[in-house]
């Protein structure tokens, strides 16, 4: 007598097996994996700070232009003060590495003043009303600015630490 041979597929989710007889799975489903966060690099955050930087300064250009048509008002103080923080994140993204080693603090600063800045021009143009990209952009800013802060810090220890001849562990 010959005995059927069944061929199946079992798998384990989330402790329970599952047969493959009952269903399509997607990989995601049927195997775990560890993710391991991202870490920026110092390249990588460069092109972050020269990016932010030049996006303001366009943006902050293109205002300050039509404020400059008409008499000089709180609108274009706004743009001179938004155009200062676009270079300044420009230098910041251009000279990265060596302000890393000697000068994070004076980065995380910046990067502290530019989300109270971000705070108050949003808070000024609540008097005008509320707009839904406004929302948008302040939560995309501090998003942006808070992730930017998180690398800092991490890569001015890893970059001190190196500087110093040692090596940091579980970092």
């Amino acid at each position: 007598m010959r005995q059927a041979r069944e061929d199946r597929l079992v798998v384990v989710l989330d402790g329970e097996f599952a047969d493959s007889r009952q269903g399509v799975y997607f990989a995601g489903a049927v195997e775990r994996t560890t993710r391991m966060a991202m870490k920026e690099t110092v390249r990588s955050l460069r092109a972050y700070f020269i990016l932010s930087g030049v996006a303001t300064l366009i943006s902050y250009g293109r205002a300050l232009w039509v404020n400059f048509q008409g008499p000089v008002a709180i609108p274009t103080i706004i743009g001179v003060i938004g155009i200062g923080f676009s270079a300044a994140f420009l230098y910041v993204g251009i000279n990265l590495p060596r302000l890393l080693r000697s000068s994070a603090g004076r980065i995380m600063t910046l990067l502290y003043v530019s989300t109270g800045w971000v705070v108050f021009v949003f808070l000024l143009g609540l008097l005008e009303g509320l707009a839904p990209i406004a929302v948008v952009t302040l939560l995309l800013s501090l998003l942006i600015l808070w992730y930017l802060l998180k690398n800092i810090r991490r890569l001015a220890a890893e970059a001190q630490a190196s500087s110093a001849g040692t090596v940091q562990s579980g970092t």
